[in-house]
């Protein structure tokens, strides 16, 4: 098509049928060019209406209101209208049976542009179509009218790639593979159209070929390699899951979806968050089963945080007029404040909130230029006046500064929500962050960006999608000193397991194993278990804090599986841990009930042991960032011991609470072990948590059915007990202290008090675990049990 567009004397651009007060319109420029020449010298005279000629409409009035709507016509969104401007020779403008000239008609639209939009940066996803018409005069100039050869090599100096790529992802198209085929004569941004090729294929095989050529050309003598660089990150986040509707990679840029935020790094050099080494881009592919290929972005990273909460509704900047977007804002700023409000007891970095909340609103830049924390808090607060008066004084005109104090912020949120982190940092992120998401730092890259695990994440892997880029008001974080820091990874591979020979630890033990972690296994000296480890060390029966930091140096994570009473003993492997650098300590919980729960610890006081143990914990958490903790709550042991829960298989007979109908969570060895795999593969989701999982969901009489079932379908003997009455009298026997009791107590809180699926915290989704088969568990142990 460009050949034909160069070739042609000219260029007929269809805007469509004639409508109300079009064709006056289409003769707006002619008469502006003829009546008022001095406007495109002086575009702020169009306001002035002593200045506007008497045979011309003043401003916002009659035929400019039909101008106005000729700029809103398709056709200046079309990304096939790049290549047909760019490459011809004169361009004529039709609409219906009227018609203007090209540079007339443009020089009226850039005047318009200069009085509604003072500050007249092109921005992704909000550009004008003034700012298109720019795009595509300057590629006229470029290319003189596309006679130039098209550029074909990504590496070169004066690559249009990017550029093109960038408005094509504003642009309109029927066929999204037209964002790559589009301006083919312009630039080659594939070697020949193929329209067979599906289109997520298309792009993929785009990113590698582009990321690969830019990689190979950084190895070249002489290159520019941090411009090099600096174009394969952009097209790096220009992805990510939040700007994506195919199925990608999420380092894959989806074309076909627009520009939902004006990026961050977009045209300046603000920020530094990745230091000033570079390090080239490389993807691969794998092909993990014939003609079925994973496409990954190995990249160098630090994890800074993690997301505790964040916003849900985005600001959507999508008028020119501030008036038609205040109300929203206004909106806005409340979620945002009341979310900061919500978390305002947690520990915080910030000395001075306000200007923390001004760094983050302003992002640190004024178009383009860093700004001092004095200025961010100047137009945070000259943005907050702005709102008043216009609620105030909603009639009242808005000056020019303040439209374009609006314009520099609004842009940056658009799309975006403020978070919170666990460490108490604010910050800005698109729509679509939450709790547990991961902040961290790319080498070489201008800003933060936010990762989420993907199943595949374990300690040989650490796989994530990455979701969008993000601003983190701390300097550290955004100017490179975090990067340049000494920070510690975030992979876990070398775990210690401390009561092994008990009766979860062979279940975790086994399952740690089969995933890959190197495991030693730690035991008292006066352990008589004759059981060995491939990698096993003793330590003296005391557990002081010196000889666990000596056992304990070098590893990255403590499963701890002995009684959870010994709370002592665990506050000291936990100042080890901090002493030592264990990045995670997971203590002996495990619960078959809720250990916080009032009547928990009401019925059973041994449990406010592992309450005081979890404050312990948490409270070295704050103190020491290195250092994290994950407790487990999974409900009874459902095929660890029947007789504790009052099943009793040989003699056919299962006691239950009440009815029998009420529900409680309940979990199998090999679940419990399968979920401590999984903390441990997804220690950036885990972190500082209290998790529930399950088995399954079950009541007594669906536990009774299932026995029933798997010993060949005879009745069983079902008793009942009233759960008022049998709580009486088990509390007056444990308060006395009968052992058995307590057991009884803690078999009737599983029973009564035990539904996690409504909890906060209830993470079988997060950590990727199924639920299991109750009549598969139960003929198992059946068949265990009884051969």
């Amino acid at each position: 098509m460009g050949q034909i567009y160069r070739a042609a004397s000219g260029v007929v651009v269809w805007l469509g049928e004639e409508s109300d007060g079009s064709s006056a319109a289409m003769q707006l420029p002619r008469r502006i060019r003829k009546y008022w020449p001095s406007l495109y010298d002086n575009p702020r005279e169009l306001l002035q209406s002593n200045k506007t000629p008497d045979n011309i409409d003043r401003w916002q009035t009659g035929v400019w209101t039909a101008f106005m709507s000729l700029l809103e016509r398709p056709w200046w969104r079309r990304i096939w209208a790049i290549q047909e401007v760019v490459c011809a020779r004169e361009i004529i403008l039709t609409c219906g049976t009227a018609t203007a000239v090209w540079d007339d008609f443009v020089k009226l639209v850039q005047v318009i542009d200069a009085i509604r939009h003072p500050v007249n940066t092109p921005s992704p996803g909000t550009r004008t179509t003034a700012q298109r018409v720019a795009f595509m005069q300057e590629l006229r100039s470029i290319t003189e009218q596309g006679t130039t050869q098209a550029m074909t090599d990504y590496a070169d100096k004066d690559s249009l790639a990017l550029n093109i790529l960038s408005m094509a992802k504003d642009c309109e198209a029927t066929d999204h593979r037209d964002k790559l085929f589009a301006c083919h004569h312009l630039v080659r941004l594939w070697d020949r159209p193929d329209y067979g090729m599906p289109i997520e294929m298309l792009y993929k095989r785009f990113a590698l070929k582009y990321l690969s050529r830019l990689a190979e050309a950084i190895t070249e003598p002489s290159c520019d390699e941090k411009t090099l660089f600096r174009r394969q990150v952009e097209l790096v986040y220009t992805a990510g899951t939040c700007n994506q509707n195919l199925d990608l990679p999420s380092w894959v840029p989806d074309w076909s979806v627009p520009w939902r935020t004006r990026p961050l790094w977009y045209e300046n050099e603000c920020y530094s968050a990745g230091g000033h080494e570079i390090k080239e881009i490389i993807a691969t592919v794998v092909e993990r089963r014939p003609h079925e290929f994973n496409f990954r972005l190995p990249v160098t990273t630090k994890v800074f945080d993690r997301v505790l909460a964040a916003g849900t509704d985005a600001i959507q900047v999508t008028s020119s007029d501030p008036s038609d977007l205040f109300v929203d804002l206004r909106a806005w700023l409340f979620q945002s404040m009341s979310l900061l409000h919500m978390h305002r007891n947690r520990s915080s970095p910030y000395t001075d909130l306000t200007t923390a909340i001004a760094r983050t609103i302003t992002v640190d830049q004024d178009d383009g230029h860093r700004l001092s924390p004095e200025e961010a808090v100047s137009r945070y607060e000259a943005l907050l006046e702005m709102l008043r008066l216009s609620k105030a004084e909603p009639s009242s005109p808005i000056d020019n500064e303040s439209q374009s104090t609006y314009h520099s912020v609004a842009a940056f949120l658009r799309g975006r929500v403020v978070f919170v982190t666990e460490r108490g940092y604010i910050g800005l992120a698109q729509v679509g962050v939450a709790w547990g998401d991961t902040i961290a730092v790319m080498q070489g890259a201008p800003v933060p960006i936010v990762l989420r695990p993907t199943l595949e994440t374990g300690p040989k892997v650490r796989e994530y999608r990455m979701l969008c880029e993000a601003f983190v008001a701390n300097d550290e974080v955004m100017y490179g000193g975090f990067w340049e820091g000494d920070v510690p990874g975030e992979d876990i591979a070398l775990v210690t397991l401390l009561g092994a020979d008990g009766k979860l630890g062979p279940s975790i033990y086994e399952a740690l194993v089969s995933a890959g972690f190197t495991v030693t296994v730690l035991k008292r000296d006066s352990s008589k278990s004759k059981t060995s480890y491939p990698s096993q060390v003793s330590i003296p029966d005391a557990f002081n804090v010196e000889d666990l930091v000596e056992v304990l140096r070098g590893q990255d994570a403590i499963v701890v599986t002995i009684k959870g009473s010994e709370t002592e003993l665990q506050k000291r492997i936990a100042d080890a841990c901090v002493k030592a650098g264990v990045k995670r300590f997971i203590p002996a919980d495990f619960g078959s009930v809720d250990s916080s729960s009032a009547l928990t610890q009401e019925l059973v006081p041994l449990y406010k042991h592992k309450t005081a143990l979890r404050e312990y914990l948490i409270e070295l958490a704050q103190k020491h960032s290195s250092f994290t903790w994950t407790s487990l709550v999974c409900g009874h042991f459902f095929d660890q011991s029947l007789e504790f829960l009052h099943i009793y298989l040989p003699q056919r007979r299962i006691e239950i609470i009440n009815d029998g109908s009420q529900k409680w969570s309940a979990s199998s060895l090999a679940q419990i072990a399968l979920a401590t795999v999984r903390i441990l593969q997804r220690p950036d989701v885990t972190a500082n948590r209290m998790i529930y999982i399950q088995s399954f969901l079950v009541s007594q009489n669906e536990v009774t059915a299932a026995f029933e079932r798997a010993t060949g379908g005879a009745k069983w003997e079902v008793v009942s007990k009233d759960s008022e009455k049998y709580r009486e009298e088990e509390k007056i026997k444990a308060d006395a202290g009968d052992k058995e009791a307590v057991e009884n107590l803690v078999w009737l809180l599983g029973a009564i008090d035990a539904d996690w699926t409504g909890k906060k915290d209830f993470a079988m989704e997060e950590l990727g675990l199924e639920e299991e088969d109750l009549d598969e568990v139960v003929r198992a142990t059946v068949k265990r049990l009884e051969g």
